[in-house]
C-alpha cells in the first residue's frame, strides 16, 4: 500500500509541476501545441492542401 501511495504522490507532484508550468507560460506552451499539431498534420491530405511542410 506503501508503494501505491508513493506512486500515487510522485505522479500529483509531476502532474502539479506541468501545470504551474502551464499556468506561468500559456504562449510557450500553445506555440509548441500549435507547431506539433501542424508538423503532425503536414503529411495529411488537408496539410499538403494548405501546404502545411
Amino acid at each position: 500500500m506503501q508503494l501505491l501511495n508513493n506512486l500515487g504522490n510522485l505522479f500529483i507532484k509531476q502532474r502539479i509541476g506541468q501545470i504551474d508550468h502551464f499556468r506561468s507560460n500559456p504562449e510557450d506552451v500553445q506555440e509548441k501545441c500549435l507547431i506539433n499539431l501542424v508538423q503532425t498534420a503536414r503529411n495529411t491530405e488537408y496539410g499538403r492542401k494548405f501546404n502545411f511542410a
